[in-house]
């Protein structure tokens, strides 16, 4: 499943790059950050306080406008977008909107378990804040997916798409399939 989620993403030409933007935020000894020789440890990451909201895109840019509800995500909300400059023809994007609450003991949200992925916000901050491979990728004008809000009291603007995962590991992409379900 985790494929089929990222394939329209890595397809998309790694859309946005995998550039994070806080204004303050854990630190890298924080819970699930630990390296053994290079590589991540398996670790339990601790439920931080989050308000975000993912915005990601469901399936490819339609050349007609679909209907918003078709083959929207359970839970989630969807709206059809325009696509941005330069497509001639016109085409339009499927874009699904999840809201995510996180506290700890009562994380709530658009998603069948909100606890799990607000464990996987808070460890794909964290990888992002590793040393990994700049992956040199290319600017899409195709909608890509997004996380912002605010997490462990720093403003976050976080790109999801397969570029931003380039270079982290199974761990980060598996954490942008838990954001980005459907």
């Amino acid at each position: 499943m985790v494929v089929l989620v990222l394939a329209p993403v890595l397809a998309a030409g790694c859309a946005h790059g995998s550039a994070i933007s806080t204004s303050q935020g854990p630190t890298a000894g924080a819970p699930g950050t630990g390296t053994s020789g290079g590589a991540p440890t398996t670790a339990v990451v601790a439920v931080v306080n989050a308000e975000l909201v993912v915005t990601y895109p469901v399936g490819p840019p339609q050349h007609t406008r679909p209907s918003p509800t078709a083959s929207c995500p359970s839970a989630a909300r969807c709206s059809v977008r325009g696509l941005p400059f330069g497509h001639e023809p016109r085409r339009y994007q499927l874009v699904a909107v999840r809201r995510l609450t996180c506290a700890p003991g009562r994380s709530h949200g658009d998603y069948a378990d909100a606890t799990a992925a607000c464990r996987s916000a808070h460890q794909f901050v964290e990888l992002l804040r590793r040393p990994h491979l700049d992956c040199k990728c290319l600017q899409s004008a195709d909608f890509s997916a997004r996380a912002t809000g605010e997490l462990a009291g720093a403003h976050i603007n976080l790109g999801l798409s397969g570029c931003a995962v380039c270079g982290l590991g199974k761990a980060a992409i598996h954490d942008v399939a838990t954001l980005t379900p459907g």
